[in-house]
């Protein structure tokens, strides 16, 4: 899945649709009135490869996991400006589906909680948490999954079971009321 050019200037055209439906999938996972359309979050993960001097990547698929990682990053900076600007109010209740989707009115702090339970996870299970940044915020298959990192299918889904529901009960524990 190599491009014959993996420069930033010639990867952001050729993968642009693929980027925007990417940042469509993680807003609508965000709260109902977040201000960020997912053409300006594209835009917003251009300009940081440009300004953090990054401009080429050996693969799509490093390209791809790249501006999801920045994706998730400038949403977890934008909640945290949100949350500065405001006092903390009460949590309001989590639930996920299968694909760890958050369905979440007016909780600024559970992307914040989410980004917390997933560093931790990568402290002790790096690979559980690289396959929930493929499968969350890359939005990848299982059967992509096991390809990419080279996994049978049934282990990429027994990680990602695993990693799910420890995620969930990290938030649970936080996002209690």
């Amino acid at each position: 899945m190599t491009l014959k050019t993996s420069r930033l200037d010639d990867l952001m055209p050729a993968m642009y649709d693929r980027l925007r439906r990417l940042a469509a999938a993680k807003l609508a996972a965000e709260r109902t009135d977040h201000t960020i359309q997912p053409t300006a979050l594209v835009h917003e993960v251009y300009l940081r490869f440009l300004h953090g001097n990054r401009h080429s990547w050996p693969s799509r698929y490093e390209f791809l996991t790249a501006a999801a990682e920045s994706m998730r990053r400038i949403l977890v900076d934008s909640a945290r400006r949100r949350n500065r600007q405001k006092r903390r109010g009460q949590y309001s209740h989590v639930a996920f589906d299968d694909a760890l989707m958050v369905v979440v009115e007016k909780c600024d702090y559970l992307l914040l909680e989410l980004e917390d339970a997933l560093a931790m996870l990568e402290n002790i299970a790096p690979d559980k948490a690289e396959i929930v940044k493929l499968r969350y915020f890359l939005g990848l298959s299982y059967r992509e999954i096991a390809e990419t990192l080279g996994l049978s299918l049934s282990t990429v889904i027994r990680r990602w079971n695993f990693a799910r529901a420890w995620l969930l009960r990290q938030i649970r524990t936080v996002c209690v009321t």
